[in-house]
């Protein structure tokens, strides 16, 4: 049988359906079909990577049964090892939103400066900046006697 495209685009190739048996239709193939694909579109749609889990190195992939004390020490320093991660994190963020605060807070304060006091904030700017590089420690080329003597 030829479908038309008209007839495939308004829904009306749904009424070939009788005449495919009913047994037919939705096979266990088709089903597992269909929950390997709404299992793949959840994972795109929440950013999992199957190919990259991790599997979780505190459990005993020998003894699936019972929780042993070894068991629990490897979830505990497991679990430190992420709240430690998971802090640092948080303050590698904090850090970075208070840098950028600090940005916009002079860069607000830059466009209500009129020209002159903006240029003269600049240039006090570039005057901190070379004080602060003079008053920094002189590092030695490497190989240099002073290097040497240093260490």
């Amino acid at each position: 049988m030829i479908l038309k495209p008209d007839k495939e685009k308004g829904g009306k190739i749904a009424q070939e359906l009788d005449y495919v048996n009913h047994h037919m239709r939705l096979s266990d193939v088709n089903w597992e079909r269909l929950r390997i694909l709404v299992n793949k579109q959840y994972e795109l749609s929440n950013q999992i990577d199957r190919d990259h889990l991790k599997i979780p190195q505190y459990l005993n992939h020998v003894n699936k049964h019972t929780f042993e004390i070894d068991d629990l020490i490897k979830l505990i320093k497991k679990t430190s090892e992420d709240l430690t991660e998971v802090e640092r994190k948080r303050r590698a963020d904090f850090k970075e939103y208070e840098l950028q605060k600090k940005k916009r807070k002079r860069e607000i304060a830059l466009q209500e400066m009129n020209e002159e006091k903006r240029k003269e904030f600049q240039h006090k700017q570039k005057e901190f900046k070379k004080k602060k590089h003079k008053k920094h420690e002189k590092i030695h080329q490497s190989g240099n006697k002073a290097q040497l003597e240093e260490l």
